[in-house]
């Protein structure tokens, strides 16, 4: 096994630029990639979510493209139960970090960076209904109504599809937000059909 290591560390080295000078270290009991050395998306995102800010969150949601390594495995024991893991992990803070950049742009009335960050937002979870309601209430506050009920119509659906529910009250409020600004009331309630009487 030594061996084999010893042939994959040259093997690196002639592959690296410098060979791998100041990226490899290793010594008579480990081997490593020196600390910033390197530049990973995942070290990006992390570091972007723990700033805490709407321009933050908008790294964020340049870097979160999906979920991690998603199609890639390498047949060892234990890797997919890694990359599972590490896949909620990194959904979850960029999505909590999308969430709360929204919220700070929304509070800022930094319309174009809500938009970005609420898309990204749904786009990352289709669940998440405050991203749906942002959408709404952006689309409607620039008059795209139509906008505005088709968001909504997506948040039922992913709902209905992915959980059997039906939308939060809080969106179902937005919802009556919006038609009320752009002037339709919702359909009054069908009466049930006639039924024939037998004679």
């Amino acid at each position: 096994a030594r061996g084999n290591l010893r042939q994959a560390l040259a093997t690196l080295r002639r592959c690296l630029p410098g060979a791998g000078e100041g990226l490899l270290l290793a010594d008579a009991d480990s081997v490593g990639l020196a600390p910033g050395a390197l530049a990973t998306d995942v070290a990006g995102l992390e570091a972007a979510a723990r700033e805490g800010t709407a321009t933050a969150a908008l790294c964020v949601a340049d870097l979160y493209r999906g979920a991690f390594l998603d199609g890639f495995d390498v047949g060892a024991a234990g890797f997919g139960e890694w990359v599972g893991v590490e896949r909620h992990r990194l959904h979850a803070l960029a999505t909590g970090a999308l969430s709360r950049g929204l919220a700070q742009a929304l509070d800022a009335g930094e319309g174009d960076a809500a938009m970005a960050l609420a898309l990204r937002l749904v786009g990352a979870d289709p669940l998440q209904e405050a991203g749906h309601r942002a959408l709404m209430r952006l689309h409607a506050g620039a008059g795209r109504h139509a906008d505005a009920l088709r968001q909504y119509e997506a948040c039922r659906a992913a709902l209905e599809r992915e959980l059997g529910v039906a939308p939060d009250p809080e969106t179902e409020r937005v919802l009556r937000e919006v038609r009320e600004r752009r002037g339709v009331r919702p359909a009054p309630p069908r009466p049930a059909p006639a039924t024939a009487m037998a004679m």
